[in-house]
């Protein structure tokens, strides 16, 4: 009886390992252009804001293509703080929401 117990915990625990997780993710993908031509290794990152919007939970990043576009996947629901750096600095940052699984298309053109 012992040993019938013993396996049924084992399958039951490898069932639960099996399933895969179910957590609402989303997406951030666009292109970055400056004065309407692509740009290239600019780096892009989302940071997860926590409740209040004010603190970092957690941060993705990516490095724009030759034709200026970027994919961040499989990110949690949230609010985000979204900022492009070139060259060390700063040339574009917003603050978006993710909430559905399409994900938010960005279209960044900086002057």
């Amino acid at each position: 009886m012992q040993n019938l117990r013993n396996w049924a915990l084992l399958i039951s625990t490898l069932c639960l390992i099996a399933i895969p997780s179910r957590a609402q993710t989303s997406g951030i993908s666009g292109t970055v252009r400056v004065q309407h031509r692509p740009l290239a290794s600019a780096g892009v990152s989302a940071y997860l804001l926590n409740a209040e919007g004010n603190r970092t939970v957690s941060q993705w990043a990516t490095v724009s293509a030759g034709d200026g576009s970027f994919a961040l996947r499989s990110l949690p629901y949230g609010s985000y703080a979204v900022i492009v750096r070139y060259q060390g600095r700063i040339i574009y940052q917003a603050k978006i929401q993710l909430n559905t699984s399409a994900g938010k298309q960005l279209s960044i053109d900086v002057t």
